[in-house]
């Protein structure tokens, strides 16, 4: 639990001295039914989608272009984000890291391309794959939301996105329709979680974004969650990779974290601020309007980070934690007053997927905590989901996969919270009812608290603040309905 959760509109008043961090109307609930003038001009789903599953670049050829379709209703602007991930190719020796964002206007359906520098020597016969990571606006993911990209051994190519050296390019794209996982998918591995920077022993990400529920975790399939709408361990400041952590004033140190040559992030565990060495779907920006840049989930969720991390478990904090906070309170740029009560009387939520808090190694803390009241002293209601979570017996340097999966309420059915270790689920379901603006505080366990889920939006935090149990991060992933209730900026 981080107890220092303070929101920006205070950090601002008590650190800054300024005014008028928050601001503007409370946010509307997430997945409201669209109006009927909507609904009629919907006419196809909005989707974004690679125009190939494959692409082989000739020998020769020193970039890889891969294009990117936007195809259905296009009303409204549009963005995705996309990176470059490891196959048998290897980033820094047979092509170059990328990552990006393409970007839609209102009507413009225009093929959008993305550019990958390539060794025009080395890597051939090898690939690597080309992921849409997230997307924005009035769109969803299409498929294949990724491509595999093989450098050929032949000079006479088969893909006319590639360039060679002397400037020419040629031949017919190599393609398939699979939405499912890549041939050029990685083997399985464990990590070694050494913070010096060299590869670890496993490889990276390598399943594809697609909309096809065979690539979903079977919790995340069994309520509808089939889109993946977050898939990177690539550093970066766009939207869609993990950025360094910089809300309340935080500045992350250049050595906390290091990206692996095969696409992995090990997180070195600094211990030189609050905050730890975190990364997070979001960084604190004070030019835009709700004062972030990323992506923050809403409407509901399946999100799953696999990680590894070494040395003993001593209890405390900090800890190896991924987690989730309210971007509403944390950014500042919407107003998290509890309707009704005094002016400062504010009503966030945090929620902890993992904090490796617990000596030992046989449990973890997981939790759900409903954060109400005044600045700096807030209280706060925790979810009853049987926390510690008890997992028997695990080896932490493995390659673990920690879960949670978030259903909101309905006027009919009651919203709950599920977590998972290695896709078993451990402890107990946590309930609430539809979210009602007039709830009195404090938030009642099986009834309110876990409620203000529903209608907030919340930021990705990946991180580590130990120094002698660095963690190394081999996939983040989201699985939602679709990315119609996320928050882009």
């Amino acid at each position: 639990m981080r107890e220092f959760t303070l929101g920006p509109g205070t950090l601002c008043a008590v650190l800054f001295a300024l005014t008028g961090c928050n601001g503007g109307d409370d946010p509307p609930l997430v997945g409201a039914a669209p109006s009927s003038a909507a609904a009629a001009t919907n006419t196809a789903s909005p989707v974004v989608r690679m125009s190939s599953a494959a692409y082989s670049v000739p020998a020769g050829s020193i970039t890889a272009l891969i294009m990117v379709n936007r195809s259905g209703t296009n009303t409204g602007s549009a963005s995705a984000a996309y990176a470059t991930e490891n196959g048998t190719a290897i980033a820094g020796t047979d092509y170059t890291s990328t990552t990006g964002v393409l970007t839609w206007s209102d009507g413009d359906v225009a093929p959008k391309s993305i550019s990958v520098p390539v060794n025009p020597g080395n890597g051939r016969g090898k690939s690597f794959l080309v992921v849409l990571t997230s997307v924005g606006g009035n769109v969803s993911f299409g498929s294949p939301a990724s491509t595999t990209v093989t450098l050929s051994t032949s000079t006479a190519g088969s893909s006319s996105s590639s360039s060679s050296s002397s400037g020419s390019s040629g031949g017919s794209v190599s393609s398939s329709s699979s939405g499912g996982k890549s041939s050029s998918s990685s083997s399985s591995s464990s990590s070694s979680g050494a913070s010096s920077g060299s590869s670890t022993s496993g490889s990276s990400s390598g399943t594809s974004s697609s909309s096809s529920g065979a690539n979903a975790p079977a919790a995340a399939a069994g309520v509808g969650y089939n889109t993946l709408t977050f898939n990177s361990t690539a550093i970066g400041t766009a939207v869609g990779t993990l950025q360094s952590f910089n809300f309340f004033s935080n500045s992350e140190p250049a050595n906390a974290f290091v990206q692996n040559s095969d696409g992995s992030v090990t997180i070195t565990g600094h211990s030189g601020n609050a905050y730890n060495a975190d990364l997070g779907s979001c960084a604190y920006d004070s030019s835009k309007p709700e004062q972030f840049r990323g992506v923050a989930f809403g409407g509901g969720f399946y999100a799953e980070a696999t990680f590894s991390f070494t040395g003993t478990l001593k209890g405390g904090n900090p800890t190896p934690s991924f987690w989730f906070n309210d971007i509403e309170h944390m950014a500042g740029g919407v107003s998290t007053q509890w309707q009704g009560q005094a002016n400062g009387f504010d009503h966030w939520g945090e929620l902890d997927v993992i904090e490796a808090d617990v000596a030992g190694n046989t449990a973890y803390g997981g939790a759900f905590f409903d954060w109400y009241g005044y600045l700096p002293s807030p209280s706060h209601v925790n979810l009853n989901v049987g926390s510690p979570l008890n997992v028997g017996s695990a080896d932490w340097a493995a390659l673990n996969k920690y879960a949670v999966l978030w259903v909101p309420a309905t006027a009919a059915t009651q919203g709950y919270l599920k977590f998972f270790f290695n896709d078993v689920q451990v402890g107990n379901t946590g309930y609430w009812n539809q979210y009602g603006a007039s709830d009195p505080p404090a938030p009642q366990n099986g009834s309110t608290a876990g409620s203000i889920m529903d209608v907030r939006h919340w930021a990705l935090i990946i991180g580590d603040g130990n120094t002698s149990t660095p963690m190394t991060v081999q996939s983040v992933k989201v699985w939602q309905v679709s990315s119609a209730s996320n928050v882009t900026e």
